[in-house]
């Protein structure tokens, strides 16, 4: 049985690590979606104004090209903020940090469970619903955003700087 509760301490790790991920990764996802978004909505906002400015035949040939090369700006943002899309990819990775979690408070229970107990009937029922989360953990590894390794890292250590093994 110890055998079956290592593996479970493993599955344990591995859903705290990747849920701590995927949090971090919304909120860089987040933060991208914000420094492109903000100067978005700033520049359409002074483009709106200074085109009725623009309008009159007297104003100066370059306010003329500067409303111009921000209109440009203000479309490339908008583009690159459509094309991007930080704020979905925020939110996928937001709930898939939920659904590790969830799967992780899932393993507690298990230990908990099944840490005291030591019958082979015992041990068979242990380990189905060990098989149970492992393709839990698989479906939702194959579903969730993708994870670059650098975040991931950050959030190995972190986890592994901070938490005790259940």
């Amino acid at each position: 049985m110890k055998d079956v509760l290592k593996k479970a301490q493993e599955y344990w790790r591995s859903a705290g690590r990747n849920g701590l991920a995927h949090y971090r990764a919304a909120e860089i996802a987040a933060k991208r979606n914000r420094q492109i978004g903000i100067p978005n909505v700033a520049l359409s906002s002074i483009v709106a104004t200074s085109v009725f400015a623009t309008l009159s035949d007297s104003i100066d040939i370059r306010i003329k090209f500067a409303t111009g090369a921000i209109a440009l700006i203000t479309a490339i943002l908008a583009a690159l903020q459509a094309f991007l899309s930080f704020g979905d990819r925020a939110e996928k990775h937001k709930a898939a940090g939920a659904k590790y979690g969830s799967i992780k408070r899932k393993i507690d229970m298990f230990i908990l469970e099944f840490s005291e107990k030591q019958h082979e009937q015992e041990r068979d029922t242990a380990i189905a619903k060990l098989i149970d989360i492992s393709d839990e953990l698989n479906s939702l590894a194959n579903e969730s955003p993708t994870l670059t390794e650098k975040v991931y890292n950050i959030a190995k250590k972190a986890f592994d700087g901070g938490q005790k093994n259940p």
